[in-house]
C-alpha cells in the first residue's frame, strides 16, 4: 500500500511536459503492475488465501489497485482525447479496472462491514460504479448493470437495518455529502435505464447529452 500510495500521487502530481498523456499512463500502468507483482501470494490470487484475514487483505488490495488504474487510464476515457496513443489498451484497462473494483467491494461486504465505514471503499466502488454507467465502453453492458444494481442493494440493505429506515450512524459517518449525491445518481441511473433508448456514443462524456446524463458527468467530475 505503501508503494502504491507512492505511485497514486505521482499519478495526480503535475503533467510532464513533452510526454503524450497516453505514454506517460501506461508508465503508470507499468508501475502499479510491478507493485503489484512483488505483493504476498495470497494478495496476487484468492485462490491463495487460506483465512478470513488474508481474503480481507486480498480484496482490499484489489479495490485500491483498481482505483488507482482506472485514475491513471482518465486520458483515454475522455472523449476530448479520444485519439491518446495506446487508447485501446487504457480503455481496456479501464473497463476492467472498474469491473474489479466493483466485484471487489461486493465480495469484501460479504464478509465484512469494513467497506461500508472505510471512506476510501465508498469512495472507489462509487466511483467506479458511476462511471460504468456513464461511459459508452459499459453503460449499456448486462454485466456492468448488474453489479451497479448489487452495489446500490448492499447500501439499500445497510441503509434499512435501523428501526426508522435510516442509516447508523456508524455507517453514515463514511458518506459525505457528495457520496450521498453519488449514490442518488445512481439510483437514478439505473431507474432511467429501464425505459431509456439506446444513446448516441458522445452522450456518455457530458457533452450534447440529454439533462439527466449530464448531471452525471457534473458528479463524476466532483467525485472523481
Amino acid at each position: 500500500m505503501h508503494f502504491l500510495t507512492r505511485v497514486g500521487l505521482d499519478i495526480l502530481g503535475p503533467e510532464v511536459s513533452g510526454i503524450p498523456p497516453g505514454d506517460r499512463a501506461v508508465e503508470y500502468l507499468q508501475h502499479i503492475d510491478k507493485v503489484f507483482q512483488k505483493s504476498q501470494p495470497h494478495l496476487l490470487a484468492r485462490d491463495n488465501c487460506t483465512s478470513l484475514q488474508q481474503n480481507l487483505e486480498h480484496l482490499a488490495l484489489k479495490m485500491h489497485t483498481s482505483f488507482c488504474v482506472s485514475v491513471a487510464c482518465r486520458p483515454a476515457m475522455k472523449q476530448s482525447q479520444e485519439h491518446v496513443s495506446h487508447s485501446d489498451i487504457l480503455r481496456s484497462r479501464a473497463k476492467g479496472s472498474l469491473i474489479d473494483a466493483s466485484r471487489a467491494f461486493l465480495d469484501f461486504q460479504a464478509l465484512s462491514v469494513v467497506p461500508l465505514r472505510s471512506w476510501s471503499m465508498v469512495h472507489t466502488v462509487l466511483s467506479s460504479t458511476l462511471l460504468l454507467c456513464m461511459w459508452e465502453e459499459t453503460r449499456n453492458d448486462p454485466e456492468c448493470r448488474n453489479l451497479q444494481q448489487r452495489v446500490i442493494d448492499v447500501f439499500s440493505a445497510s441503509d434499512s437495518r435501523s428501526d426508522d429506515g435510516s442509516m447508523s450512524e456508524t455507517d453514515r459517518q463514511w458518506l459525505s455529502a457528495r457520496h450521498i449525491r453519488a449514490l442518488v445518481t445512481l439510483r437514478g441511473a439505473l431507474d432511467r435505464e429501464v425505459d431509456r433508448p439506446v444513446e448516441d456514443e458522445h452522450t456518455a462524456t457530458g457533452q450534447n447529452a440529454p439533462p439527466f446524463y449530464g448531471y452525471v458527468y457534473y458528479i463524476f467530475q466532483e467525485y472523481y
